[in-house]
């Protein structure tokens, strides 16, 4: 499986070459790591007679790979898996989002210890099963992004999320080792923390005014797409002009205040009640 070096204008690339069917196809890669990567990938699929697998996008790969890797501890091909599914339609008609107004409420009145939750949540976008599996090493400040791993996403492919200015003044003060979300108990006071203002928490709320505001920002459905997690059609038909570039630049200016890192909040499960800065809230 040859690997050709070029260079152009001062630019180096590595291409990828082989044939499929009778016809040469190529695959160009910016750095030779990648290049091998893929004329592996290449070559042990067409050992194994697979040679259609190389035509999938390198995050549809990588889903199929780890849907593969799954199945085989069970013994089970993966087309047997998927005709097992019910087919469930899911219905997206009713996205509700936070105004920035009610957002600013919720990151004013909230302590340290649910910042990132929040805050990542709101501006970046990141579900909470995947911000679950992150530690902090996955936030880079200084390169201004949000690394999700293949093994954490959802959707089983690797993506890099940008932080915002207004994100970045957020996690800057919190101290920022092992996981973000320390314990799954912290999941609870986030929902409590808003009724506790006489908020409703819709489900999925912060994700959804991320994509929403965002999109409205950019106007690219596919780059919301590459940074979600999600696909660009499903973002396009749900989230498209629910706000205006005007509102969205609220949205990803909200900052801390002054006193922000004193924020106190206790949560009594068992009597459902929120302590707020030593004031119980009803």
């Amino acid at each position: 499986m040859p690997i050709y070096r070029t260079e152009s204008k001062g630019r180096v690339r590595f291409t990828v070459s082989f044939y499929r069917d009778g016809r040469r196809m190529r695959k160009m890669f910016n750095d030779l790591e990648s290049a091998k990567k893929e004329a592996l990938f290449v070559a042990q699929r067409i050992q194994s007679g697979m040679q259609h697998v190389t035509d999938l996008k390198p995050h549809e790969r990588d889903s199929f790979k780890a849907a593969e890797a799954l199945l085989e501890k069970l013994g089970v091909p993966l087309y047997a898996a998927v005709e097992s599914i019910p087919q469930v339609r899911v219905k997206l008609d009713d996205v509700t989002i936070f105004t920035p107004e009610e957002m600013t409420k919720l990151l004013h009145h909230a302590p340290p210890h649910i910042v990132p939750i929040l805050a990542i949540g709101a501006f970046a976008g990141i579900r909470m099963a995947e911000l679950n599996r992150l530690d902090w090493k996955a936030v880079d400040l200084e390169r201004r992004i949000i690394e999700i791993r293949a093994g954490q996403a959802k959707t089983a492919s690797r993506r890099v999320i940008p932080i915002s200015d207004n994100l970045a003044a957020w996690l800057t003060p919190l101290e920022r080792k092992g996981k973000i979300v320390r314990s799954q108990e912290l999941q609870t006071h986030v929902p409590a923390l808003a009724r506790a203002l006489n908020m409703e928490w819709p489900r999925n709320v912060l994700r959804d005014s991320f994509i929403s505001y965002r999109i409205a920002i950019v106007q690219s459905a596919d780059q919301v797409a590459l940074e979600a997690g999600n696909s660009a059609s499903i973002i396009f038909k749900h989230y498209r002009e629910l706000t205006t570039p005007e509102v969205a630049e609220k949205w990803f200016a909200i900052l801390p205040k002054e006193g922000q890192w004193d924020n106190t909040l206790t949560y009594d499960r068992k009597k459902r009640q929120v302590t707020l800065n030593g004031v119980k809230c009803e």
